[in-house]
């Protein structure tokens, strides 16, 4: 009986230096896998990177919001809390 699973798609997130140099490499060879897309902050890398793969998609616009902020804001240090949000976790507000 042949193996009718589809394969699973990965999409690569980042194109910082290691994506062209081993990731993508890794995941366009790979078997039993589908190199499907190319996410990053730099649209223009992504679509460059997608390129070099043959037919990815070059943005994968589903990944906009990853661990619930958005990439460009994990960069950003966390809000200070508010003296009255401190107060009242502390249990004086």
């Amino acid at each position: 009986m042949a193996n009718s699973r589809r394969p699973l798609r990965f999409c690569l997130v980042g194109t910082g230096y290691w994506a062209p140099v081993t990731h993508a490499p890794a995941l366009a060879s790979a078997e039993g896998i589908e190199f499907a897309a190319v996410w990053g902050r730099d649209a223009d890398a992504a679509a460059r990177l997608a390129a070099q793969h043959g037919d990815l998609v070059p943005q994968h616009e589903q990944l906009g919001v990853l661990g619930g902020r958005r990439p460009a804001e994990q960069d950003q240090p966390a809000a200070e809390p508010d003296e009255d949000e401190v107060e009242q976790a502390e249990g004086h507000g």
